[in-house]
């Protein structure tokens, strides 16, 4: 490597560089991370490559006394990092690894193949975005509990123990009717609102009962109860326009908290979204247990 010279090389939007100044060699990856090795205190180098990009592995002594790693990408084709590889190759050709095994490089080095790390990672990624996704759903389906008698009055003041339960309270007669069309397929969702026996006009509307078409047409229009789930976590919940549609149409008071109770019919629920979930998860799983194996 030529003493005091730039070795400029690009990975995506970042701008990084090495400087060898006869002494150390200082790394700068990005606008923020700047890392300076002593040069004779690396023990290692390996060039790591993928259909994508370059990857230069240095492991040095820390003035700790521990080893330490640092890891510079390049964008393939960029004759800067081909020129610190080449370098590097000059100086110190016996520290070079590249003549080993990829997985004895990385055993000698201390670290793990990035394409290990790479796919354990992006799985942990999307574990992480399913379940924020889905988290709702997949705490009614955990909840293993069932309440069959709640008032409305008592799910306003949360004396329940589960989400799936029994509702008793007076619907309204006033609607929100939802459809949906999607290709050649409409559904229709109803929004009533529920109410408690000594509730009168005037009052705030506090929880809302939310049917689909099928468990709508199966409902007794005299009913007082009905078995589904208390929607009530996360983002779960009405619609600011669905709030004010009732206050607009009808002169309702929705709450700001008002509680979307589901009738679905069943003592259990969630079970939809635990089911994507594993799918989701499951294939991702197949697909990053296929890298890595390939990888070893």
């Amino acid at each position: 490597m030529i003493t005091g010279h730039e070795y400029i090389f690009s990975y995506m939007t970042n701008k990084n560089s090495l400087v060898y100044d006869g002494m150390n060699i200082t790394i700068k990856q990005g606008p923020f991370r700047t890392t300076t090795i002593p040069f004779l205190s690396i023990l290692n180098w390996y060039v790591y490559e993928d259909k994508t990009y370059r990857s230069l592995f240095i492991t040095y002594t820390h003035e700790s006394g521990k080893q330490k790693k640092v890891q510079m990408f390049a964008q393939l084709g960029e004759p800067g990092f081909a020129a610190v590889v080449e370098g590097l190759n000059a100086m110190i050709p016996q520290k070079g690894l590249n003549h080993l095994d990829k997985k004895e490089a990385f055993k000698i080095m201390k670290t793990t193949d990035p394409k290990k790390i790479g796919a354990l990672s992006a799985m942990i990624v999307i574990l992480a975005l399913t379940t924020t996704f889905m988290f709702s759903g997949l705490r009614h389906f955990f909840d293993f509990g069932y309440d069959s008698e709640v008032f409305v009055e008592e799910l306003v003041a949360g004396e329940y123990e589960s989400n799936n339960m029994t509702l008793y309270g007076y619907p309204l007669q006033e609607q929100l009717e939802e459809t949906y069309t999607k290709g050649s397929t409409t559904t229709i969702t109803y929004f009533t609102p529920i109410v408690h026996e000594t509730w009168e006009e005037g009052d705030p509307i506090q929880v809302v009962l939310k049917f689909d078409e099928t468990e709508y047409e199966n409902t007794d229009e005299d009913a007082i109860e009905f078995t589904g789930v208390a929607r009530n976590f996360g983002w779960e919940g009405m619609d600011t326009d669905q709030k004010e549609f009732f206050y607009t149409e009808y002169g309702f008071d929705v709450s700001e908290d008002v509680i979307l109770f589901e009738v679905t019919g069943d003592k259990r629920n969630g079970g939809m979204e635990f089911f994507m979930w594993c799918l989701i998860n499951g294939i991702f799983l197949v697909i990053f247990g296929v890298v890595y194996i390939r990888s070893k």
